[in-house]
This record gives structure tokens, C-alpha cells and sequence, in this order.
């Protein structure tokens, strides 16, 4: 059976439902998730461009805009940015040092995150987790003023993996088909 190549992440569109779920009330505190990526032009500079395309090895900011269109502040908001499926979270990308990542579910550690390991001879030692196992970012700006917005963004990479093919939603071609494929990211 021949394995199907996917170039594309996969899941932006579900990561972008579940994070508006998180979101309170829209009418309360709206929440704008942008997508756009990174190249470098001729002169070296970086430049965001629109994103409706990627493949393996682009680079990918994610900006989330909270709004506060309440006529008083948030307080304790927990701003939250999903990081797709076959992405790689790039250190340091996060905009304001705060961050806190997570693998999955509402745990949320200071990075980088590490997990203790038990080796062959019984003992327990802590290592590094790879950062494609980030799932999502979470910032505590405390409170959000009536009116105020604030921006978090973080950059990923998209990555070159190898599945089967799991949905029909999934657009897929085999390599041998063309092996420069970029596909549209659901908005």
C-alpha cells in the first residue's frame, strides 16, 4: 500500500474551533487568531505574508488579538494560542516572556518543559520534551481594561511527517504526484 504524503498542517481549522471555545463570551471578550509567514527578503529582513499556503520547513507566526469589548476590566484572563497538529513550536518566539506551555489538556509549565524518564538501570532522570509536542501557549496578563487589546503571538514550523491519510477533509497527494505540494490553511 502505497503511504500517503501530507503537506499541509493538519488541524488548524479544529485547533482554531477549540480555541474559540475556550474564549469567554465573544460579546464580552472577542478573540482575532491570524496566521501569517515568515520569509526572508532580499535584503535579509524577515517578512510576514499572507498565509494561504504552506509546506514542510515554513515558518509560521500565530498572532492572537484579545479584545475587552466590555465597559469594565477582565480580570484573571488566560490568553490561549493553539499550536497545530504537525507543527514545531520555535523557542523563543513567544511574544512576552511569560508564556506557558502545555502537551495537551489545561496543564500548563513554564518552558521548557521537561518529564522524568526511567532508564534501564532503574534510575530517573529529567529530560527536555521535544518541542513538536508543544500543543498550545497560555499567557496570565491578569486583567484586560474595558476597551484595551493585547497581542500574543508564537512561531512554528511546519512539519514534513509522513501519515496515512485519516479524513476525507484532508486534502492529499502522493509524492510521486508532485513533490512541491503546497495546499490553502483552513481560516
Amino acid at each position: 500500500m502505497m503511504k500517503t504524503r501530507f503537506w499541509l498542517v493538519a488541524g488548524i481549522a479544529l485547533s482554531s474551533i477549540s480555541f474559540a471555545q475556550q474564549v469567554m463570551a465573544a460579546d464580552v471578550v472577542a478573540v482575532k487568531l491570524d496566521v501569517k509567514k515568515v520569509v526572508v527578503d532580499s535584503d535579509g529582513r524577515e517578512v510576514l505574508q499572507q498565509a494561504d499556503v504552506a509546506k514542510p520547513g515554513d515558518v509560521l507566526e500565530y498572532t492572537a488579538v484579545y479584545r475587552n469589548n466590555a465597559k469594565k476590566g477582565i480580570k484573571n484572563l488566560e490568553a490561549t494560542l493553539p499550536l497545530p497538529p504537525h507543527t514545531e513550536y520555535l523557542p523563543n518566539t513567544a511574544r512576552s516572556n511569560d508564556a506557558r506551555a502545555a502537551l495537551g489538556g489545561d496543564v500548563y509549565q513554564t518552558m521548557p518543559l521537561k518529564r522524568k524518564v526511567k532508564q534501564a538501570d532503574g534510575k530517573e532522570v529529567e529530560q527536555l520534551i521535544p518541542y513538536a509536542e508543544y500543543r498550545s501557549l497560555r499567557w496570565y496578563p491578569g486583567e484586560l481594561a474595558a476597551g484595551q487589546e493585547l497581542k500574543f503571538s508564537a512561531r512554528v514550523r511546519v512539519a514534513s511527517n509522513t501519515i496515512e491519510l485519516a479524513s476525507e477533509s484532508l486534502h492529499a497527494t502522493t509524492e510521486a504526484d508532485r513533490k512541491d505540494i503546497a495546499q490553502p490553511l483552513p481560516r
